[in-house]
């Protein structure tokens, strides 16, 4: 993650459901129907509440936390049978991001191989959507890609936008490659 990437800090925001692993005072208030009150004010082991995955990252460092499974991962045959049907953004809107984060925080090889087979599984339909944007409309389609499959939809629509300006001719000669025109010159 690069220090200002604002796409990886919102990923580090999704909830992951933890398991506490050891008291802890003061936090009562955390725990779901907690009021903060009397002995309530102590987050309970076993108690589960849900981190942002920057904080889970740091209290399972310190061993307060024990990970479980986000909703978006529980249940991954579902996935697998037919990846395109899947609304990702629903699941999470940076799905790949912070699937991949929490794979290698919680070490499940599992959720990584998932999102491979995932995001194989949709590139065709999401390349097939960016050649065909400029003939139908892709509002509804685009509604159900995580922010990952969307900069790659706009990057395939661009692409097909100014290969359709070159076979009309809009887009000017063809002209080779500074490199390429160098070594012509270098030749005797």
């Amino acid at each position: 993650m690069a220090y200002y990437d604002i796409e990886a800090i919102l990923a580090e925001q999704e909830a992951v459901p933890c398991s506490m692993t050891a008291d802890v005072i003061k936090l009562g208030h955390l725990e779901t129907g907690g009021s903060g009150r009397g002995d309530r004010s102590k987050l309970r082991k076993g108690a589960s509440v849900e981190f942002p995955l920057w904080l889970a990252r740091v209290l399972k460092a310190r061993n307060y936390v024990a990970m479980t499974h986000p909703a978006a991962f529980r249940s991954p045959e579902r996935l697998k049978v037919d990846p395109s049907v899947h609304n990702l953004h629903e699941a999470s809107p940076f799905f790949y991001q912070f699937g991949l984060d929490y794979a290698v925080l919680a070490g499940h090889e599992d959720t990584a191989t998932l999102l491979i087979e995932v995001f194989q599984g949709r590139y065709r339909a999401v390349m097939d959507m960016a050649q065909n944007a400029l003939h139908e409309d892709t509002l509804t389609p685009m509604a159900k890609l995580d922010h990952l499959e969307r900069r790659l939809f706009q990057s395939g629509y661009q692409s097909d936008k100014e290969y359709q300006q070159w076979l009309k001719g809009d887009r000017g000669r063809l002209v080779a490659a500074p490199a390429i025109r160098d070594k012509k010159r270098k030749r005797p």
